[in-house]
Parts: structure tokens; C-alpha cells; sequence
């Protein structure tokens, strides 16, 4: 038992001292574009800037059920962790 509380001490200590994780954050595209601001294009670079896990998500506007972005040049790479949140939108 003695053993254990001495594994035990040192293991919660460098848990409390570990680097905090980053922080998620979320990068909307707003448009179908094929880049710009709200953009598929740069929310992936966005993304790829930030440390951590994040979500890529979609809320284009616009009429009728699904959202179509078709891309006239390659997407940058993903290069961190993402998510894609999307919903009745197709990315050609």
C-alpha cells in the first residue's frame, strides 16, 4: 500500500502540470465559393492555423434543400484535426 501512494502522488502531479489543450473553434462557411471569406477554402486554412481539434460547419443560404460547392482548384490540405458538421451540402 505504502508502494501506491508513493506512484500515486507523482502521477497526480503531472497530470496538474500537463499543458492545457487548445481550445476548439468553429469556422462557418457561409457561401459555395471557391475562395474568400467564408469559403470552404478558408475555413480549412483557418482551421489548419489553429491547434486543436476543430469544426468546420455550414450555413449557406440559399433556396432549396441542398447546397452544392463545386471547386474550380484543389482544397488546401488538412493539415490539424477538423470536424465537418454539414447537412444537405454536397462539396464537388
Amino acid at each position: 500500500m505504502t508502494i501506491l501512494r508513493r506512484l500515486a502522488v507523482p502521477a497526480a502531479l503531472a497530470l496538474g502540470c500537463a499543458a492545457p489543450a487548445a481550445a476548439a473553434d468553429t469556422f462557418t462557411v457561409i457561401n459555395t465559393n471557391g475562395s474568400g471569406a467564408g469559403s470552404l477554402a478558408a475555413a480549412i486554412t483557418s482551421a489548419n492555423g489553429h491547434a486543436g481539434t476543430d469544426a468546420i460547419t455550414f450555413q449557406i443560404p440559399a433556396p432549396g434543400s441542398s447546397k452544392i460547392i463545386v471547386q474550380s482548384s484543389p482544397l488546401p490540405a488538412i493539415t490539424q484535426a477538423v470536424q465537418l458538421h454539414t447537412q444537405n451540402t454536397t462539396i464537388r
